[in-house]
């Protein structure tokens, strides 16, 4: 009984065929994943962006409102290192509390997939 000279070719050309399929796959889904961070991380610069804009436009208020209730202490520095201060304590602590809850919603994710 003679074998078909092309059922080895068959063969490694169908493993082959297989491997490149699987690769492509895995190409698609790293894409997919690319595409997802890529989507979050612009939103996140836009929010950033956002948020500095917001950010000016409370210092202009703020600074409005420490020349009106202080009239002659708007352009003391000793004003503005307090102003300052404060500013800088209550970004400090509301970073740290973000910080915490994210980090408490990633570890109930991991729970979650164990």
């Amino acid at each position: 009984m003679a074998m078909n000279p092309f059922f080895f070719f068959k063969f490694y050309y169908n493993e082959y065929m297989e491997r490149i399929k699987q690769g492509i796959s895995k190409i698609r889904q790293q894409e997919l994943a690319l595409r997802k961070e890529l989507a979050q991380r612009t939103i996140g610069y836009i929010l950033t962006a956002l948020g500095l804009v917001a950010g000016l436009a409370w210092n202009q208020a703020i600074q409005g409102l420490i020349n009106m209730l202080f009239p002659g202490a708007g352009k003391g520095i000793l004003v503005q290192f307090v102003y300052a201060i404060v500013i800088t304590i209550i970004i400090v602590v509301i970073s740290f509390y973000l910080l915490r809850l994210t980090e408490k919603k990633e570890e109930q994710k991991l729970e979650e997939k164990k």
